[in-house]
């Protein structure tokens, strides 16, 4: 499961004004995984039940958002794309997150039970919904991450110590 905190920039009066402009969304992405139960999450789940259509309302006490975040967000991954909605304007700066959210089957389970149909409407849960793969269009993804350039450079070192090993024994096999 993903999920995504969809803002405007302060620059633009609303979303749809900042909608036709370059950065004029930020994207956060957080995806998840499923492991213990996280308390957090049950100040949101717990009114799941009184919402049973699309056009469903329910008042809930506020919370801090960021209680729904992981502790740790200090890597990330950054590029320049779009809005994965209709209209799928390409003005978003993304930012995934690379410390996942846990949270428990259970919990996960109540996610897969939201409905997206209206009323008198056969039910459709949101499960599934995402849009096919996109082409990168020479898009940019840049990371702050050290375990992702780690990562990356470790495969590097790899391959040249590989090619060193080669010539390394191919010149002793020579002399």
């Amino acid at each position: 499961m993903e999920m995504h905190l969809v803002m405007y920039s302060k620059n633009y009066t609303t979303f749809d004004n900042a909608l036709t402009k370059r950065h004029g969304l930020s994207v956060l992405g957080f995806f998840f995984r499923v492991g213990r139960t996280n308390t957090n999450y049950n100040q949101l789940l717990n009114y799941f039940d009184k919402i049973e259509h699309s056009e469903d309302t329910h008042s809930i006490p506020t919370f801090p958002i960021m209680s729904l975040l992981p502790e740790n967000r200090q890597g990330f991954y950054r590029y320049e794309g779009s809005l994965t909605t209709p209209p799928c304007s390409e003005t978003v700066l993304w930012t995934l997150f690379t410390e996942t959210v846990e949270v428990s089957e259970e919990q996960l389970e109540k996610f897969r039970h939201i409905k997206r149909t209206h009323i008198g409407e056969r039910d459709q849960y949101v499960t599934d919904v995402f849009r096919p793969l996109q082409h990168r269009n020479s898009r940019v993804v840049t990371t702050n991450d050290p375990k992702a350039i780690y990562n990356d450079a470790n495969r590097i070192s790899s391959a040249w110590i590989y090619l060193l090993l080669l010539i390394v024994g191919i010149i002793s096999i020579s002399m």
